[in-house]
């Protein structure tokens, strides 16, 4: 019987004049992906970033959408604080209604956070000036 190989979490912050760029990697599961939001919050807070790009490679199949809601509901009220937060899943296995899903339940809870296909989009989009 083979053993399962697990990706342990990593997460890498980098500061751009605009926006905090959060990279975060490792399984998917719902404790890696909340550690994730909270590590790309706190990191923003610390270097005074109100803009924020979550560029997600974790690994595994989507999240059941209970659990990722709880997620999402649960740190929705932190990234309702950033003036604009992108998101990009660089897991192009993953079914686009899933992170539609996601996208939509932060929107409805006053996140103004926008999915993206890739980073260069994104980035384009957190240095626009403010409308």
């Amino acid at each position: 019987m083979d053993a399962e190989v697990l990706m342990p979490y990593q997460f890498v912050a980098e500061a751009a004049p605009m926006y905090l760029h959060a990279i975060g990697a490792g399984d998917r599961t719902r404790e890696n992906l909340r550690q994730f939001l909270i590590d790309a919050n706190n990191a923003a807070v610390e270097r005074g970033k109100d803009r924020l790009l979550l560029d997600m490679h974790f690994l595994g199949p989507a999240l059941n959408l209970g659990h990722a809601y709880a997620v999402i509901a649960e740190r929705s009220p932190a990234g309702a604080s950033f003036e604009r937060i992108a998101y990009v899943d660089a897991n192009h296995e993953r079914s686009p209604e899933d992170a539609e899903f996601a996208e939509m339940a932060a929107q409805n809870r006053g996140v103004n956070v926008r999915l993206f296909r890739n980073v260069t989009d994104a980035r384009r989009w957190l240095e626009e000036p403010q409308s």
